[in-house]
């Protein structure tokens, strides 16, 4: 439950909200697999439902304590579930009663339909509540905070392809491994929250250590961002930019970088992934990259607008005396190529068209 309402809140304060089932036009299509969105709001209907048909009500519940939005939430789903109840049958007449994941799975046609607009309405109320709580404006800054990061990120990597004539781009991820039982995306309270929290910054610290140590002059830039996921729990991505005419091996070279940071972090616990050696169906994305190569900035977009997006779940917890973002910081200082003159003109583009995948952009060459 406490996951499921993680997931819902985060889902609900979107600015770019979606329906959980989709337009009208395809909800008559039963979906081969359910939203975490969807599968989110139906355990909260479930949950509530049951204590309802059950004629009892938890006034208290566990998860309250590291969300109080959470009993507004509750307490809104269980009005809405008695208003759709006929005087006449009782709590048993609303559609949504009694359903959980499994019963939903086995609904058709109009029934299947009607589920899905009742679910629909109680998303949209959820949502209107949540930001009249003053989450409108929190979300606002949240974007605007993101779109902030995103412009630091493409000036500070504009001015190291300035300064390098290729540049070797890096994707890390590190996370915890997957244990029995899993908790790691599982908190007691705040403050087990901000101790997990501590150590991933701890790890962050020492990774960078090593990176800065390692490389010196030749790290044209680095980036990272703590995230949550609703299964891996905290979690860092990575982009780093390493001179490119003495880095070339773009597999090799991160490898190495995971090898040195495996060394001072406990392996036994996390991993790190080595995004580079995904294998790609094209001229690989994350490669050594020209100066004058005309994907540049379409590649440098999609992979800044990842790293800088919000994380709602992160946003509503994080104190404010800790960051989820950081990196090379944009300074006065020259970044004139050394060597001979360039034979070519710097590919360049607007960092807004570029920007996704907030906006459904995809790079040549991505898997889909």
């Amino acid at each position: 439950m406490k996951r499921a309402l993680d997931e819902l809140i985060q889902h609900l304060i979107k600015h770019n909200y979606k329906e959980p089932f989709g337009s009208s036009d395809q909800k008559l299509k039963k979906p081969k697999y359910i939203s975490k969105f969807a599968g989110a709001l139906i355990t909260l209907v479930d949950e509530v439902g049951t204590q309802l048909l059950q004629e009892k009500y938890v006034g208290v519940w566990s998860c309250l304590d590291i969300n109080p939005m959470i009993e507004e939430i509750i307490e809104i789903t269980r009005i809405y579930l008695l208003l759709n109840s006929s005087q006449e049958e009782g709590a048993e007449s609303c559609v949504l009663l009694g359903l959980g994941i499994p019963e939903f799975l086995t609904l058709t046609g109009w029934e299947l339909q009607s589920a899905q607009s009742a679910l629909n309405e109680l998303a949209l109320a959820l949502r209107k509540m949540l930001l009249n709580k003053g989450m409108r404006e929190a979300v606002k800054n949240y974007r605007k905070n993101s779109t902030k990061r995103y412009g630091q990120v493409m000036k500070v990597t504009r001015k190291a392809w300035k300064k390098f004539s290729k540049i070797l781009l890096i994707r890390l991820d590190w996370g915890l491994r997957h244990s029995i039982p899993d908790l790691r995306a599982k908190f007691k309270n705040q403050e087990d929250f901000e101790n997990k929290l501590m150590e991933v910054i701890e790890h962050r610290d020492a990774m960078l250590k090593i990176l800065k140590k390692r490389y010196g002059s030749d790290l044209a830039f680095y980036f990272w961002k703590i995230e949550f996921g609703s299964q891996r729990g905290l979690h860092l991505h990575w982009m780093i930019g390493l001179n490119g005419s003495k880095h070339q091996y773009r597999i090799r070279a991160a490898r190495a970088i995971a090898e040195m940071w495996k060394a001072v972090i406990d392996n036994e616990k996390s991993y790190i992934w080595n995004v580079n050696a995904i294998p790609s169906t094209g001229e690989p994305i994350l490669r050594v990259i020209d100066y004058h190569d005309p994907l540049l900035w379409d590649i440098v977009g999609v992979y800044a607008d990842y790293l800088t997006k919000v994380d709602y779940f992160l946003k509503l917890r994080m104190p404010g005396n800790m960051h989820s973002f950081g990196g090379t910081q944009l300074r006065n200082e020259s970044c004139k190529k050394r060597g001979p003159k360039r034979s070519k003109t710097m590919t360049e583009a607007d960092i807004k068209q570029v920007r996704g995948p907030q906006g459904g952009r995809k790079v040549k060459g991505d898997k889909k």
